[in-house]
């Protein structure tokens, strides 16, 4: 009866959505979730996640970690200062990407909070939804995202129709001019905190996938929205910010 729905992918996104509430139900996950990001992030600077203590399904104890809203850091502190804290963002959601594999999925301004006992350090908080790729994603997603970092955004809209699990575009070009006109929007702004409509956004890409009957893998959306978001967060510390030279290590 709503055949344009098919491009949303409404099952997949049902099934996907109906599977992180239930972890994120799951107190005993997020416990095991703040172990893994923990062992994960042990040797990094700057980056803090608090202590698990002891959880059952409906309760978990964790260290409590004295802090501040980012937009603290935005509003008071010094450019060298912020400057720092834009970089370890950064590089935290990279090494979550390329080397661990295992990233947060719910990044937003709110759950990264600047610590108020250690200089120059973030806190990350509220870890129950996390995303991990299968190999078969990962040599689609990678070469996505390098192309997004390296700001080829062409690219990176041509690879989302080539790799789409359903495709009957029309005119694949009107469609990579027309997304990659929105992903340029964003990324070349210079957002302020609380100036992205991320639900818009959102919105309108998907508006773009029913319009050119394309639809993508659930997984690489969140993700890519992600980077949008903690981007954003980024050129809010750093105006200056320059992501390519941030993600050169991990590009390699």
């Amino acid at each position: 009866q709503f055949p344009a729905m098919r491009w949303l992918a409404p099952i997949q996104a049902l099934n996907n959505f109906s599977t992180t509430m239930l972890q994120q139900l799951d107190l005993t996950v997020e416990h095991s979730n703040l172990t893994k990001f923990r062992d994960n992030f042990k040797d990094e600077k700057g980056i803090i996640f608090p202590t698990p203590y002891l959880s059952t399904s409906d309760v978990l104890i964790e260290s409590f970690e004295e802090s501040l809203p980012i937009s603290y850091a935005i509003q008071t502190g010094s450019v060298e200062a912020k400057r720092v804290l834009a970089r370890i963002g950064i590089k935290m959601f990279l090494k979550m990407v390329f080397e661990d594999n295992f990233i947060h999925g719910d990044l937003h301004p709110g759950n990264m909070l600047l610590s108020r006992d250690h200089d120059k350090t973030v806190v990350v908080l509220d870890v129950g939804m996390t995303t991990s790729l299968h190999p078969e994603q990962q040599k689609i997603f990678y070469p996505l995202l390098k192309s997004f970092i390296t700001q080829d955004y062409t690219d990176v809209c041509r690879r989302l129709l080539h790799d789409a699990p359903l495709n009957d575009c029309l005119d694949p070009e009107l469609f990579v001019s027309e997304m990659s006109g929105l992903v340029r929007s964003v990324a070349e702004t210079r957002i302020k905190l609380g100036d992205l409509d991320v639900s818009s956004l959102i919105l309108h890409f998907f508006r773009l996938l029913q319009k050119h009957h394309v639809q993508l893998e659930s997984r690489f959306v969140s993700t890519i929205v992600s980077v949008l978001v903690l981007e954003g967060v980024g050129r809010s510390l750093d105006p200056d910010l320059d992501i390519l030279a941030e993600a050169a290590p991990f590009l390699r």
